[in-house]
């Protein structure tokens, strides 16, 4: 999904094909005079350029629009950037350039281009296929990358590709990082090489710009969310604890009748209060094994944190079980018994 463009400052000269006839457009000659043509230089190179690119919407001027509003000839839409050059390279030109020259799609216009040398200009003839509504001041020319690279050699292997390229010079490119979770990596590596940061200058007076938004905002909310939750996690502890001494208390007082029938038949108080704790105990200590078990096959977890809670769970809960038959111990057998459900 690697997306280049390749700018080239321009300055358009003429139709040199209209309605299917050749037009004469005179070739850009650079002045004699030194001063003057470093002026007609450095004014090519303040204005318009030919933007060579595969994918309109990933160019600088487009990257950060909602919409983009073209206009094609019958057969073509935007993707004919990506597409090889056979005979005349495709552009589109801007509406606005379209209503001051006239040009109309399926014309040829000539463009002269700088090369580095003020004294020396290459030409291209382009045939107008698309038009756009501009987004910034210039009337910049959209070319199909073909006329500077072949389009195939932005794919395949990334060795090839690197051997491929190494000789061509892009303004941008706009590509996806397969791994999200090496996004750190990936940043490591970028400082590594040099290239510029945030309010840090590198040896690479390049800044790699990331469209990671929304993914900071997860990860922002999920850490925060996290965080809740590692604070509220001694205050569930401390409630299951509590809901375990609380229930076990509840059963135990529940059958204070039971309780007193025994003592009441002569069950000395430590025989009554053994045969209510163990059985309490057996039917937690059960009840807390088949838990500990099901969620260690369901969970997997790693390390001893669930023992602990289903210990601390389990004591909590005789502990409660111990204090509520405690309390029945010392109460009087008749009044357990004259006491109404």
């Amino acid at each position: 999904e690697l997306s280049v463009t390749k700018s080239v400052p321009s300055r358009y000269l003429g139709r040199s094909v209209v309605d299917g006839e050749p037009q004469f457009v005179a070739l850009l000659e650079a002045p004699q005079s030194s001063f003057a043509a470093e002026t007609l230089y450095n004014e090519i190179l303040r204005g318009p350029a030919v933007i060579l690119t595969n994918d309109l919407a990933k160019s600088p001027e487009f990257y950060y629009s909602d919409t983009i509003i073209t206009e094609f000839l019958s057969g073509y839409d935007v993707s004919f950037l990506a597409d090889s050059v056979d005979d005349s390279p495709g552009c589109m030109v801007s509406t606005s350039l379209m209503e001051e020259t006239g040009v109309r799609l399926g014309d040829t216009i000539r463009v002269a281009t700088a090369t580095g040398n003020m004294y020396r200009y290459n030409h291209l003839d382009l045939r107008v296929v698309g038009s756009y509504v501009k987004q910034g001041s210039k009337d910049n020319i959209y070319c199909q990358l073909g006329a500077y690279i072949d389009p195939d050699q932005l794919t395949g292997d990334p060795e090839e590709m690197r051997v491929k390229l190494y000789r061509y010079i892009f303004d941008s490119a706009v590509f996806t990082v397969a791994d999200s979770e090496r996004l750190g990596d990936f940043k490591t590596y970028l400082s590594e090489q040099g290239y510029s940061q945030v309010n840090r200058a590198g040896q690479i007076r390049s800044f790699i710009v990331f469209g990671d938004k929304s993914l900071l905002t997860a990860v922002s909310t999920l850490t925060q969310q996290i965080r809740y939750i590692r604070i509220l996690y001694p205050f569930l502890y401390i409630l299951v604890g509590a809901i375990g001494f609380i229930v076990s208390y509840l059963i135990s007082v529940s059958r204070r009748k039971e309780f007193a029938t025994m003592r009441g038949l002569g069950a000395e108080p430590s025989c009554a209060f053994l045969s209510f704790f163990y059985e309490q105990s057996l039917l937690c200590l059960l009840g807390c094994s088949v838990g500990l078990a099901a969620w260690t096959l369901y969970a997997r977890p790693s390390g001893a944190l669930h023992i602990i809670l289903t210990a601390g769970f389990a004591v909590c809960y005789i502990i409660g079980c111990a204090l509520s038959i405690r309390v029945m111990g010392r109460a009087a057998v008749l009044s357990i018994l004259s006491q109404e459900d």
